[in-house]
C-alpha cells in the first residue's frame, strides 16, 4: 500500500484505481460496524458513520506515514486514540 499511496500511486492510473477501490473499502467496513453501534444503542445516532470512518482512516494513514518517518508511534497512537473518544463522547460506548 505504501507504494500506491506514494509516486507510483499519483503517476499510474492502474494503481490509483486499486488503491481507490482499497480505501473505500475499508471505509465501508468501517462505517457498517459504526452503524451497526449505531443499532445497538452503543453510539448516538446522530454520529455521521461515513465522515468519522473516513477521519479515522486518514488519521491512521497520517500516523503510520509519519510513523514509518520517525520511528514513533505517538502520531497514530494519537489519531486512534481521538477518534475512540469522539465515538464514545457520542453515545454510551
Amino acid at each position: 500500500m505504501r507504494g500506491l499511496l506514494g509516486d507510483t500511486g499519483r503517476r499510474a492510473p492502474a494503481a490509483r484505481s486499486i488503491l481507490t477501490d482499497l480505501m473505500d473499502r475499508w471505509q465501508t467496513s468501517l462505517a457498517g460496524g459504526i452503524r451497526h453501534m449505531q443499532a445497538t444503542g452503543e453510539i448516538a445516532p446522530e454520529i455521521d458513520a461515513a465522515r468519522v470512518a473516513t477521519s479515522l482512516i486518514a488519521g491512521i494513514q497520517g500516523g503510520v506515514l509519519l510513523m514509518s518517518s520517525t520511528g514513533r508511534t505517538d502520531y497514530l497512537e494519537a489519531a486512534v486514540d481521538l477518534a475512540i473518544e469522539r465515538l464514545k463522547g457520542s453515545g454510551l460506548l
